[in-house]
């Protein structure tokens, strides 16, 4: 990891934490939650058993029915997600290169030799008629 991530170490995915709220410690059944929530007995059981994660809009959900945050969901699973991928950096590592090691300073200013294009050729060409007709 970089040396300047702070992460926690190995932090629990959040589906671990909506299931020893909801669950354990509301005794719902995952039915019973999951209607609370208006979701899917599947979605809720997805998430509980760490096949999913929070999305934004599980996150607005979980906030609204447990008074919490929903910056805090997601950044629990933005936590998680993040720690996981960080396991594969040292594989990437070796497939990407800096930039700075590939293309000197980046101070030194970067010439482009072909513009960009930024549309699609039929686009442009829709766009030369909107254009002659206008």
């Amino acid at each position: 990891m970089s040396s300047n991530t702070q992460l926690m170490y190995n932090p629990p995915h959040p589906g671990r934490l909506v299931k020893r709220i909801l669950i354990k410690s509301l005794a719902l059944t995952v039915t019973e939650a999951a209607a609370a929530l208006g979701v899917g007995r599947i979605t809720l059981s997805k998430i509980i058993n760490e096949k999913s994660g929070i999305s934004p809009q599980m996150a607005i959900r979980l906030s609204l029915y447990l008074n919490t945050s929903s910056e805090m969901w997601l950044g629990m699973q933005n936590m998680y997600d993040l720690w996981q991928a960080e396991r594969e950096r040292n594989k990437l590592r070796r497939v990407i290169k800096p930039l700075r090691k590939v293309m000197g300073s980046l101070e030194e200013p970067l010439e482009i030799k072909k513009p960009l294009r930024l549309h699609h050729k039929s686009n442009t060409a829709r766009c030369k008629k909107v254009a002659k007709h206008a």
